[in-house]
């Protein structure tokens, strides 16, 4: 079945990415009021029979939505075109859209910049727009406000999208498109990261989902602290309202705040009362490697830094090691009704650096050690008492 979706999906993604070649226009011709691009990216369901008596076009078109429908891919995309769009109807009266494709602004994703919904200003830079054209950015605002659940964040990148913009090649497409298929069908990973998604409320970009990832197995050497980690991403930890969900006794609310409800996300980074730990411990580690931060999901629960900060390998091995430690203290304390003390996540912290100063003199590489170790050994020695809340 994998092979039959890859070898009708080559034919999609031409149709998506080469829409001017001989066949595509001759298939587009039989399409009425409507781009083959703005068919393949609309929101399910929609009948293929409505906008085409083209017995070939509309067979692709069924075996697409099936594809979708069988992989839940059913949402609009950002890769739709503006022109020619019967969901954005501004887009099929005023030809100033069509004209926009030919500087670039032709999709909705290419009103994203770093992932954000840019402002008329920046457009106007990056595209050369005129002040004429500000209305048509409010009416393009609009649309994809209505169309999209994470406006102004762009959606996260699904299975779809990646096969419209899987590049075409003369040899390997069908296999490249079988690979994608077969590795969205048995990859638990994805499902994990969309959760996130919706816990955190804003989208996860691939270069901090894969180095959280990494930082499972990469945030240290000890077995037991990497477990953690493990079971942190893939939401493993019995909060209360998992436990709701399992036994009828159980109420769902969180022991510390007495309000919200007790899940993942909840326990490890929103509850209210963890925001002066958060903010503790995230300035004791601006001050190991001299860096403005304010407390940042991305850090609190992967233990990476937030996107547009850039740090040496040490450092953000650093970053890395000293947020597993505040993940540790929440759950050695998962029950306590009382607030977190940031100078027993200092406590941890020293202790297992003399544990890893122990490892690198086994290995003969204690120079290194203090290399990566000696703004925090510096920071330490400073210290006349453990600081309080």
């Amino acid at each position: 079945m994998v092979y039959y979706w890859a070898a009708n999906l080559q034919k999609v993604n031409c149709g998506y990415n080469f829409p001017l070649t001989d066949w595509c226009k001759a298939e587009a011709y039989s399409c009425t009021s409507i781009s083959l691009p703005a068919l393949l990216t609309m929101k399910l369901p929609f009948s293929p029979v409505q906008y085409t008596s083209n017995p070939v076009v509309s067979s692709t078109l069924k075996i697409w939505s099936q594809f979708r429908q069988t992989y839940k891919l059913k949402d609009f995309s950002m890769l739709s075109p503006l022109s020619n769009n019967p969901l954005f109807p501004a887009g099929q009266m005023d030809h100033t859209y069509v004209q926009w494709q030919s500087t670039g602004l032709a999709k909705c994703s290419d009103f994203y910049i770093d992932n954000i919904f840019s402002s008329f200003n920046d457009l106007r830079q990056k595209f050369q727009l005129t002040q004429s054209d500000l209305f048509r950015y409010f009416q393009v605002r609009h649309f994809i406000q209505s169309q999209s659940s994470t406006f102004p964040n762009l959606p996260p990148t699904s299975l779809m999208d990646k096969i419209l913009q899987n590049p075409v090649t003369p040899q390997g497409q069908i296999s490249a498109l079988y690979n994608m298929i077969l590795l969205a069908r048995n990859n638990p990973i994805e499902k994990i990261k969309e959760k996130w998604t919706k816990d955190i409320g804003s989208v996860i970009i691939d270069e901090i989902w894969d180095d959280a990832l990494k930082r499972v197995n990469g945030s240290t050497s000890f077995t037991r602290l990497s477990l953690i980690q493990f079971k942190v991403l893939h939401c493993i930890y019995y909060t209360k309202s998992k436990l709701s969900k399992i036994y009828s006794n159980v109420e769902d609310s969180c022991d510390r705040c007495k309000s919200d409800k007790a899940d993942i996300i909840h326990m490890f980074w929103s509850c209210q009362k963890l925001n002066n730990y958060w903010a503790l411990v995230f300035k004791l580690k601006a001050s190991f490697i001299v860096l403005n931060t304010t407390p940042c999901v991305e850090n609190a629960i992967f233990g990476v830094p937030e996107h547009g900060i850039h740090l040496t390998n040490n450092m953000k091995n650093v970053f890395a090691f000293a947020s597993l430690f505040s993940r540790r203290r929440i759950l050695l304390e998962w029950k306590s009704k009382n607030p977190l003390k940031i100078s027993m996540w200092i406590c941890d912290f020293i202790l297992f650096l003399k544990l890893e100063k122990i490892k690198y003199l086994k290995k003969g590489s204690i120079q290194k050690f203090y290399k990566i170790w000696k703004p925090m050994i510096a920071y330490f020695e400073k210290m006349k008492t453990l600081p309080s809340n």
